[in-house]
């Protein structure tokens, strides 16, 4: 019960606000070339509309088997459902995560910025602008208007940030990709940490599967299960990375729910671990400072669900 409850708060955390789109991202597929398939977007947004109410019911199963006095005190401190996203005891989490993740305020604030005041503000080592100019780059790619850029980054449109490109790429749309992976891992670099899982969903398109990216060979690779495929999958890989790089991500209700969404086996550790010392030694030649991340102080998940009101 205490897994399903605090599962199902995540999923109310991702119907609202930033905490939504934290999730979303680790729940993302890679953006493939089969458009018939559904995506792992679509089934959290479909679950995050009912997501409240089921909480809801299981908080109300729990609470009933509670002494009265208990539950009496609940009441007078208890927050509802729609309440939760704006709580001052989320504040400060969103904020320690706004400089680390490729949606947010900080993003948002970008919006109608050109192509030129962007890569102006990247050469003075802006993680965000050069997030931008990665889905910029997607934009090209898609031959859609670079004005959808903030839009894609934010996924408030699905007809944006869900999409599927013929294969082999041409040429020009293979240009504009590795372009875009390129911005995005050095927005990594220079501390916007979570831009490694739009990397990763850009390597995917443009190197391959994890057999063609030399992670395990071919023959290995057609025997896995489906979850040890999806562990090695380069989106989860490189969203991987951003905890295996910063544990202090993995503090805080978002980072828990992440950092477990993207938790492999031995097969994902050893490339994280080779892809951890390229980033450190990449890092070491740009001469960047230290990423320094401060620990989360908020509540944890059970935490959170214990102030939901009972209806």
């Amino acid at each position: 019960m205490p897994r399903v409850r605090t599962i199902l708060l995540s999923i109310l955390i991702t119907a609202t606000g930033l905490a939504g789109y934290l999730l979303v991202k680790g729940l993302n597929s890679q953006v493939g070339t089969d458009s018939s398939q559904p995506t792992r977007q679509a089934a959290t947004k479909d679950a995050g509309a009912e997501a409240p109410q089921q909480l809801a019911r299981i908080a109300k199963d729990e609470r009933s088997i509670r002494p009265a006095a208990d539950r009496q005190r609940e009441v007078a401190d208890c927050i509802s459902p729609a309440e939760l996203d704006s709580d001052p005891v989320l504040a400060d989490e969103y904020a320690r995560l706004d400089s680390v993740i490729t949606s947010g305020p900080t993003i948002a604030s970008y919006r109608g910025l050109s192509s030129a005041q962007l890569v102006g503000l990247a050469i003075q080592g802006d993680s965000a602008a050069m997030a931008v100019l990665g889905a910029m780059a997607v934009m090209r790619a898609r031959n859609l208007s670079e004005d959808k850029a903030v839009a894609y980054l934010l996924r408030e449109d699905p007809s944006v940030w869900s999409f599927s490109l013929q294969s082999p790429l041409e040429p020009e749309v293979m240009k504009h990709l590795e372009q875009a992976s390129d911005w995005f891992y050095n927005a990594a670099l220079h501390g916007r940490l979570l831009a490694l899982e739009n990397a990763g969903e850009i390597i995917a398109m443009v190197a391959g599967t994890p057999t063609e990216l030399g992670w395990v060979e071919a023959d290995e690779y057609a025997n896995l299960a489906g979850y040890e495929r999806y562990e090695l999958d380069p989106a989860t890989v490189y969203h991987a990375l951003a905890f295996e790089l910063a544990p202090e991500l993995r503090s805080g209700p978002f980072g828990a729910i992440n950092a477990e969404l993207t938790q492999g086996g031995e097969r994902q550790q050893v490339v994280l671990d080779e892809l951890a010392r390229q980033f450190s030694e990449d890092r070491q030649a740009a001469g960047l400072p230290p990423i320094a991340i401060t620990k989360s102080s908020a509540m944890s998940t059970a935490e959170l669900s214990a102030m939901l009101c009972e209806p």
